[in-house]
């Protein structure tokens, strides 16, 4: 993948996260450091991460970006908002 691609697929993930959110009013579910996060936790790591992944992007870390970027890609599956086909054609560039 190129940047651009990295890029638009972190365009796709970041609507797919925020699509249907679960605010949660009390706040987190479980302890910082529980070993199963809420989702509202985990959903709400994958938008920091989107963040993150487009610094590394700009510093030239493609590798590093890829690797975030699958990672986003597996909450956003775990979580059931995408589907693994979904994500195979984001993969492709094809939205």
């Amino acid at each position: 993948m190129t940047p651009d691609d990295v890029r638009r697929a972190l365009n796709f993930c970041d609507v797919y996260l925020k699509k249907g959110r679960l605010d949660h009013p009390e706040g987190r579910r479980y302890e910082r450091h529980s070993i199963k996060p809420a989702p509202i936790d985990t959903i709400e790591h994958a938008i920091w991460m989107i963040k993150e992944t487009y610094t590394f992007l700009d510093e030239g870390k493609i590798e590093k970006a890829m690797r975030w970027l699958g990672f986003i890609q597996c909450i956003l599956w775990s979580t059931g908002r995408c589907t693994i086909e979904q994500l195979k054609t984001m993969n492709r560039g094809v939205e």
